[in-house]
């Protein structure tokens, strides 16, 4: 997140995070039930200190199935106490008996058949509780912060966890760039490397109208995304009422997810973002030459049923809920300057 424009003034305030893995605490939220029949088993986990790419290996072998016959909606921190969901493929088959896997890192708590796999990005949100140890700064600063994040939301980055560490995925997207087409088609992390590229392109047209004071400023052409839907619409003329409907959050500016073209974008703006990323131009290109199609993200993100206590003098809890692909690290770096003890190995969206 290095270098990225903050949407608030620094708050005078800091903490320590995931100082232990019951610190952050992450609960998926599917949004359905599945519906008891089908060629799919459903297995609800709680996993701590673990990351998800693990887990899914753990269900293969248990299961005897392939790696790819295990599917999950969203990665989840590694250094944290989380329950999430997975599909098992198994066509015709009995589902076996998955307690020998309990253990101190793993633990099933539920297997339901489904007729479909779970896919990625299925679930709508992602419950936390995270306790922030050793804080620094006066209490009236926290409380005020905590209210106009709470009233105002904050910036909807993609947190550094999409990107790797040290920033590998995206560099390993430039490199996969400068191959030739049926190279990059082989890459068995092509995905991932896409989806690095995106965001990272997302982010820095992001910082830029949070620097240019535009972040909540409507223009002719933008594109708003309709709360808690895909839905996006382009704006063909400024009034009122779209107005309004901007700052009480039933529709949200947007930025791109790059791809081939300009999508629903006005001219004159698809050419601001365009000029918010000559630096990454090789990205863009590259983007453009997979030939994705251009999607819209939300350029701010709100915290539903957020609360917060002090149960110890330097401990605050945190409670509160966000979207799915909403990064609770980003939320964080708005609040305080917070240290990670310990990195985490996945992301929770």
């Amino acid at each position: 997140m290095h270098g990225l424009s903050y949407l608030y003034p620094r708050s005078g305030c800091a903490a320590s995070v995931k100082t232990a893995p019951t610190d952050f605490v992450v609960d998926e939220v599917l949004g359905f039930e599945p519906d008891g029949s089908g060629e799919h088993v459903f297995v609800l986990v709680q996993k701590t200190n673990a990351n998800t790419s693990y887990i899914a290996r753990r269900l293969a072998h248990a299961c005897a199935v392939r790696e790819r016959d295990i599917s999950f909606s969203g990665m989840k921190d590694r250094v944290a106490v989380t329950t999430q969901w997975f599909s098992v493929h198994l066509p015709g088959l009995e589902a076996p008996d998955l307690e020998p896997l309990n253990s101190d890192e793993l633990k099933i708590i539920s297997a339901q058949r489904h007729s479909r796999k779970l896919r990625r990005g299925t679930h709508t949100s992602n419950r936390f509780v995270i306790t922030l140890r050793h804080c620094v700064g006066d209490r009236k600063n926290w409380q005020e912060r905590l209210q106009t994040i709470a009233e105002q939301g904050f910036p909807n980055y993609f947190g550094e966890q999409r990107f790797g560490q040290e920033m590998r995925n995206v560099d390993a997207a430039r490199r996969m760039f400068g191959q030739t087409a049926k190279r990059q088609k082989r890459d068995r992390n092509r995905g991932i490397y896409l989806s690095a590229a995106r965001s990272w392109v997302f982010n820095q047209v992001l910082s830029a109208r949070i620097a240019q004071r535009t972040y909540d400023k409507l223009f002719v052409g933008d594109v708003l995304n309709l709360d808690g839907s895909n839905s996006v619409f382009c704006v063909e003329q400024i009034d009122d009422a779209i107005q309004s409907r901007l700052q009480s959050g039933d529709v949200h500016l947007t930025g791109p997810l790059w791809g081939k073209g300009a999508g629903l974008l006005g001219h004159e703006r698809h050419a601001w973002e365009q000029s918010c990323v000559v630096d990454n131009e090789d990205l863009c290109s590259g983007l453009a030459l997979s030939k994705l199609k251009p999607s819209r993200r939300s350029l701010r993100c709100f915290a539903s049923e957020l609360s917060w206590e002090w149960p110890e003098n330097k401990s605050l809890r945190l409670s509160f809920t966000l979207n799915a692909g909403c990064f609770a690290t980003v939320l964080l770096r708005e609040l305080a300057d917070c240290t990670m003890v310990n990195s985490s190995g996945g992301s929770s969206q």
